[in-house]
């Protein structure tokens, strides 16, 4: 059975603040379509597996952006199944029973995407395998030498998730939701984070996005593996954080010049036009709120 995996689309019409302004964000997502189609027709693919966040947001897409992607998934569905699950970003307040309700429920009943049936799925917030063990799909938050963030759980090392959630005959794990891409053996058990698709944050300034190559043998419970960059065609920016805190610290500043006591029944712009209501420069300190405040 071979595999091509990925995970956390995170798929939006709306342009990335790390993202050029000049860049055509429609176009981006495109490209990356017709480099998996191409990827999975070379690697002669089985199926393409998606582990969780198809999507940014479960219902906010636009009928239009609803219909290119059905396009771009019917694209891929030329060359093989294309099968996923539901991660956080696709449920509503993380109810798998909302799923028909959201923009990966549009997916699921036009067609486009199937739940996979050849392979186990753990549903986003669970643990407990459903179908197939021996190869399984899950959504589930794993690390392998650092957490990739603080607070991030002790149980979720890999290898002590591993052990404490997999059956021993388990030989494949594919996964998403954190955005650390890795392939480790733990046990007798091959685990691939796939990362996310698409540079998102401006901490991704160096990130290269990939797709995971998986030949799984059923017979011999043999696995091999290979990650595949996607070709990036622009650069993400990271000039737009020094002049969001930029803006904060003027706000900052024009707030904390105003002297008086906010009184708790009003809103905060209530509260700041009563306390400028008698100084000066009124006018051009109001003005300065209220773009600083957009």
């Amino acid at each position: 059975m071979k595999i091509l995996a990925i995970a956390d689309m995170h798929l939006t019409e709306h342009r990335p603040v790390c993202r050029s302004e000049n860049e055509n964000w429609i176009q981006v997502i495109e490209e990356k379509f017709w480099q998996i189609r191409d990827m999975a027709e070379g690697f002669c693919a089985d199926q393409i597996v998606i582990a969780g966040d198809v999507f940014d947001v479960p219902a906010r897409n636009t009928n239009w952006f609803m219909c290119k992607c059905i396009t771009w998934f019917d694209m891929l569905k030329t060359v093989c199944p294309v099968n996923a699950i539901p991660g956080n970003h696709d449920l509503i307040m993380g109810d798998q029973d909302s799923i028909y309700s959201t923009s990966f429920g549009i997916l699921e009943q036009a067609g486009c995407i199937s739940i996979p049936e050849n392979l186990g799925i753990i549903p986003y917030g669970e643990t407990r395998i459903q179908g197939e063990t021996k190869a399984v799909i899950a959504h589930q938050g794993l690390w392998l030498k650092e957490k990739p963030f603080e607070g991030a759980s002790d149980s979720g090392n890999v290898h002590t998730w591993v052990k404490e959630h997999l059956p021993g005959e388990c030989r494949l794990l594919i996964t998403g939701h954190f955005h650390v891409p890795f392939c480790c053996k733990s046990g007798n058990t091959a685990v691939i984070n796939c990362g996310s698709m698409f540079r998102l944050r401006a901490d991704q300034v160096d990130y290269q996005p990939g797709m995971w190559l998986i030949d799984y043998d059923q017979k011999s419970d043999s696995v091999k593996v290979k990650r595949m960059p996607f070709i990036l065609t622009s650069q993400i920016r990271r000039d737009y954080i020094e002049e969001e805190t930029e803006e904060k610290k003027r706000l900052e500043s024009l707030v904390g010049s105003v002297e008086g006591d906010f009184e708790l029944s009003l809103n905060f712009k209530d509260n700041f036009y009563n306390l400028t209501s008698e100084i000066d420069n009124r006018e051009e300190i109001v003005k300065e709120f209220e773009r600083c405040s957009k």
